[in-house]
């Protein structure tokens, strides 16, 4: 009871009075993990698309009769997309998506489409070139050579690629330890902030360590009697002059009614306007729980200094 250390029920009645505020930090911090995961997700996913998209239905390199590179990739363009609605077998809006770039690193030129269309649509308009260019059927490519470039390699190779879970164990432990660290950053600071603004003393910790503290809240006692009780048997404990000041005006004039044995009163001690009858021993603070402003409390200390060096705080 004389210990000023934090006990364990301390930490946990410091967590149970702002169990609120840790509830509504830690659905706020799996609202701001979840949003951002669920956007992540989303990128990722584009990005996906995008490749995908990027992907060439096939690539060529493009040879004139002397030998030299081409790299003519408009024209090409515009031969297939003639040949495909010429074919009367595609969609317009298939067609037109259909595009044809020139890759100067690789020198290749590339056939895709710039927007997603079916796989069955990218297979038939995939076949249909390729069937054209092997039985030489367009006249742009007489006297011209052309060799494919093999995308079907890389392509094969990423199919068999093991498919993973969308949410692996470990990105699940590092979302829940990333919520946990956000939920004691944010509720330490929030509720930091609010002892700062209560003007009223709320923990026991706030009482320092420069006094013995006897924490009489801790004793979860049920009724007012009670703890008057237990705060008497301390004054009369010890065959000592004391002071006792408590913010409690009707605390204090019940201890002036009784009239205890070598025990004075006082609201605060700013009231003291005569010397104390007797040389004072011993200074007892009574401070209550959410009832004790912090002003009054530190003014007492202070002054209590003064008077005595055997302070001793007793806290409801």
């Amino acid at each position: 009871m004389n210990n000023n250390g934090l006990s364990i029920k301390d930490i946990f009645s410091f967590f149970k009075s702002h169990l609120k505020i840790y509830l509504a930090t830690l659905l706020l911090s799996i609202i701001l993990v979840g949003g951002l995961f669920f956007y992540s997700s989303i990128s990722q996913n584009k990005i996906k698309q995008i490749e995908e998209i990027n992907v060439p239905l096939f690539s060529f390199i493009l040879e004139n009769e002397q030998g030299n590179i081409m790299n003519t990739s408009g024209a090409v363009k515009e031969v297939f997309l003639t040949s495909l609605e010429d074919s009367n077998q595609f969609k317009q809006e298939v067609v037109e998506k259909l595009t044809v770039s020139y890759d100067d690193i690789s020198n290749t030129i590339n056939v895709r489409f710039v927007d997603t269309v079916s796989k069955s649509d990218e297979d038939q308009v995939k076949r249909f070139l390729r069937q054209e260019l092997d039985e030489k059927k367009l006249s742009f490519f007489k006297n011209k050579t052309f060799y494919y470039v093999n995308n079907d390699i890389n392509q094969a190779n990423q199919n068999k690629l093991p498919i993973t879970e969308t949410v692996s164990k470990k990105k699940i432990i590092l979302l829940v330890l990333v919520i946990f660290i956000l939920t004691v950053i944010i509720s330490t600071v929030l509720i930091s902030w609010l002892e700062h603004k209560n003007k009223k003393v709320s923990q026991k910790f706030f009482l320092g360590d420069d006094v013995q503290t006897i924490d009489i809240n801790s004793l979860d006692l049920s009724s007012k009697a009670d703890q008057k009780r237990i705060i008497y048997s301390i004054l009369n404990g010890t065959n000592t002059n004391k002071l006792v000041v408590s913010e409690d005006k009707q605390f204090i004039n019940q201890l002036t009614t009784d009239n205890l044995d070598r025990v004075s009163g006082y609201y605060q001690l700013q009231d003291i306007e005569n010397p104390v009858g007797e040389k004072t021993e011993e200074l007892i603070i009574i401070c209550v729980k959410q009832k004790t402003t912090k002003k009054w409390y530190k003014e007492q200390l202070e002054i209590g200094k003064a008077l005595t060096n055997n302070i001793k705080t007793i806290y409801i």
